[in-house]
């Protein structure tokens, strides 16, 4: 998960991007919201969601569309947005993507 969401950013070569993608610390986040819930790291379902929303970020970026990225990233991001923590940082996210809006 760590690992996709760091490779995609870093093709993107956009520094400032990736700069804000660090400092939301999504990945940490999510992990243990998911974990202080009582679920398994690695159910199927939660995989199989991954990859989708995953194919879904990679297809945005092979489009160039940056509209199409945003809203697949803050999809992937807000299921795992369980405490208020992270429910802030999704909050910073859509105001930053504020910008983008068409």
């Amino acid at each position: 998960e760590t690992q996709f969401h760091r490779c995609y950013m870093k093709y993107l070569n956009n520094n400032k991007l990736f700069d804000i993608y660090k400092s939301l610390d999504t990945n940490r986040i999510t992990y243990f919201a998911y974990l202080s819930n009582s679920h398994a790291p690695l159910k199927l379902s939660t995989l199989e969601s991954n990859v989708m929303e995953h194919k879904a970020i990679l297809d945005s970026i092979i489009a160039l569309d940056s509209q199409r990225f945003i809203n697949a990233v803050i999809r992937h991001v807000i299921r795992y947005a369980t405490d208020e923590v992270a429910k802030e940082k999704i909050e910073k996210l859509k105001n930053m993507a504020k910008v983008y809006e068409t």
